[in-house]
């Protein structure tokens, strides 16, 4: 971390921190590092970690336990504070530069309008419990056209569920999932393309069989353009799906979302459970379709085989959104790969290749 030198070394940590709590990459009551640690982590004094944690118990953010070390607060409540409180000085932020460049609240509302309508899709306080199991909790992320996102997370961590919500499947609990700033319902499902994880042919039908069932359901779907990808992939349509090993059905699962003209293409696990070679191939198709109008998000947990794909990562630790990450920014600015930031978040071990 590089630190302002025109403002106190540990208010910007203090910062930091607080932005940790407020996202949820700090969750209530999570073990902290202790002072040394931090010390260690941030290249500063002892004393100056000790201050740190001395304004964030001020604040009520944390608590050290005799013997146990410094805990997160578990107070909702505060944490909930702390999150309005920081967007309240965000938008007074937004406002002073507005203000700078001789702009009105009335030009900042107009501009946020703007902008909310080129968002090709969000979610605001997205949330998704199946009896007592919260799979999505209050997720909120804007998602911009001209960009390849990597929804990011193990197993169980809650991307189908989400992706499930955006593509109009399932409804959720709370909160809810805009496209063009519109709630999604019949008429976004026109524009936006998702392949699940499951499979959903009929045994008797043929590859061709399940582009004709595709052009039923979607105006926008090319048999032309599915056949040509089924043959650059080096599928005949005229094989019956049963006699399909699994890289062959994972490669035909991605042509026919793909062969849409959609606006939004969400593919979930598109590399689980297939070989190099296949891989390769459905890496192509996937590149191929990222043109600057159209919007790419794939989820997966198979992190080495989207660090070449994807150019922004959204990272989801048990039904939580963690962070967006503009990949390049972050090379640049941290020094680490994708990889490197999923480790950090969720723990060595995690990341499959």
């Amino acid at each position: 971390m590089e630190f302002d030198p025109m403002s106190p070394i540990w208010l910007q940590i203090v910062n930091r921190i607080k932005g940790s709590i407020a996202t949820g990459t700090l969750s209530p009551g999570e073990k902290m590092p202790g002072g040394r640690d931090l010390a260690v982590r941030y290249s500063i004094n002892p004393n100056t970690a000790a201050r740190v944690y001395q304004e964030l118990e001020r604040a009520g953010l944390c608590e050290t336990r005799r013997g146990m070390g410094t805990y997160v607060t578990g107070d909702a409540e505060r944490i909930a504070r702390l999150r309005r409180q920081m967007a309240a000085d965000a938008a007074g932020r937004y406002l002073r530069d507005l203000n700078n460049l001789g702009l009105s609240r009335e030009d900042a509302i107009r501009l946020l309008n703007e902008k909310e309508k080129s968002n090709m899709l969000e979610s605001r306080e997205l949330t998704k419990k199946f009896g007592a199991k919260t799979a999505v909790d209050a997720v909120s992320v804007v998602m911009e056209p001209g960009h390849i996102y990597a929804m990011l997370g193990p197993n169980g961590s809650g991307k189908t569920t989400w992706m499930k919500m955006a593509a109009g499947l399932i409804k959720p609990t709370a909160g809810e999932v805009l496209f063009n700033g519109q709630p999604v319902g019949i008429e976004s499902r026109k524009e936006v393309a998702y392949m699940s994880t499951e499979p959903y042919f009929y045994q008797w039908m043929t590859i061709e069989d399940a582009g004709k069932y595709y052009a039923d359901f979607f105006e926008d779907f090319s048999m032309e353009r599915f056949l040509s990808m089924l043959h650059t992939m080096d599928l005949n349509e005229k094989d019956k799906i049963k006699t399909l090993s699994s890289g062959m059905v994972a490669k035909m699962k991605i042509a026919l979302p793909l062969a849409r003209d959609a606006s939004v293409y969400m593919l979930d696990e598109p590399f689980n459970g297939i070989d190099l070679l296949a891989r390769d191939e459905i890496r192509t198709a996937i590149l191929e379709a990222a043109v600057p109008e159209k919007l790419l998000l794939l989820s997966s947990h198979l992190v080495e085989e989207m660090e070449a794909v994807a150019d922004r990562a959204v990272f989801i630790k048990k039904g939580r959104l963690v962070e967006v990450r503009d990949l390049e920014e972050m090379r640049e600015s941290d020094g680490v790969s994708m990889a490197d930031r999923y480790r950090a978040i969720f723990g060595h071990g995690e990341v499959q290749a």
